[in-house]
């Protein structure tokens, strides 16, 4: 089990989740340079799809959809980090305006939310929707 806390809002978020016995898809995919037969990387996609759909059925948005937060686990797709987005403003840096994203985290960003990073404005806060989910699923 992994254990984390963290405060937001003056309140205590506690995240405890099970540890995952397997690799992201960036890691077979791109370190690895794995063959995923496609029939399988139809079943991936479609678990995929269903764990978006189950998330936005609950009104959670994952906000950071992308190969380093899949997980295969035997041939289980966990999806992990949603909600904890990277990247919620924009920021000034020694005065210049600067935007602090993970490398190849902008490409899964929708062109609406690429719209809105302002970093001349550091209250901007980026909205995400279902819609952006999708976008970033493919």
């Amino acid at each position: 089990m992994f254990f984390d806390f963290f405060s937001l809002n003056d309140k205590i978020h506690v995240n405890i989740s099970s540890w995952i016995r397997g690799s992201n898809l960036f890691e077979m995919i791109h370190i690895r340079n794995d063959s995923i037969p496609l029939n399988l990387a139809v079943q991936y996609a479609a678990q995929i799809a269903q764990a978006m759909s189950y998330l936005h059925e609950k009104s959670i948005n994952h906000m950071s959809l992308r190969t380093t937060n899949i997980f295969v686990q035997n041939t289980r797709i966990i999806l992990t980090d949603y909600g904890l987005v990277p990247l919620s403003k924009c920021y000034q840096i020694n005065d210049q305006p600067a935007i602090i994203a993970p490398r190849g985290w902008l490409c899964y960003l929708a062109p609406e939310i690429i719209r809105k990073l302002d970093p001349r404005d550091e209250q901007s806060l980026l909205q995400h929707t279902p819609q952006t989910d999708v976008y970033a699923f493919g």
